[in-house]
């Protein structure tokens, strides 16, 4: 077993990352909550629970040296998670970012809504999400926690997956053949995979 030992610099990278991701969420909470979410199916609410539980999880159980990889292990995948946390955080805010004030967590449409096709989103439709998803893959990978990792694709993942469901139907009745045609040419989260 392996405590999470906070004098490696990769937890510390790790903890300042998500401390800062968590304060930019929070400063944009208002602008997040827009929108009334009646097409939300219950999603936003999901994601915010799951999402709070697996971050309480990438830390509880290394602080308990429950489900750690080996130190040498930890040792070699620590800072490529560290690598992989800023990289995700990063498409993550430039996702959010470039979609401004139509980005919320609520799956809604907004006036002046339109179909954003450009940037990231010409690579796949839901950076954000791919985003969040390397963020705490790298997280979990940093802490040197594989049971947090496990814990996050088997919790977390699915619940983004069915969100990302509800919010394509809602995409596709709304935006119709432009949605279609740029849904025809791009992945969801991963290019060439899904």
């Amino acid at each position: 077993m392996s405590e999470l030992d906070f004098t490696r610099p990769t937890v510390w990278a790790t903890c300042a990352m998500l401390l800062a991701a968590m304060l930019v969420d929070v400063a944009l909470r208002d602008r997040y909550a827009a929108g009334g979410g009646e097409r939300d199916a219950g999603t936003a609410r999901r994601l915010i629970v799951s999402l709070n539980v697996s971050s309480i999880v990438l830390f509880a159980l290394p602080m308990l040296g429950v489900a750690s990889f080996a130190p040498r292990t930890t040792a070699l995948l620590a800072p490529v998670g560290v690598g992989v946390c800023a990289l995700g955080l990063f498409v993550r805010y430039a996702a959010i970012f470039h979609l401004g004030r139509l980005f919320t967590w609520r799956v809604t449409i907004l006036d002046g809504h339109r179909l954003h096709t450009s940037g990231l989103f010409q690579v796949v439709r839901h950076p954000s999400y791919a985003g969040g998803i390397l963020a705490m893959v790298g997280a979990a990978l940093a802490s040197g926690s594989w049971g947090a990792l496990l814990f996050f694709v088997c919790t977390h993942v699915p619940v983004i997956v069915h969100r990302i469901l509800v919010e394509e139907k809602v995409l596709a009745s709304t935006f119709g053949d432009a949605w279609r045609h740029y849904s025809s040419r791009t992945a969801r989260l991963v290019p060439f995979v899904w």
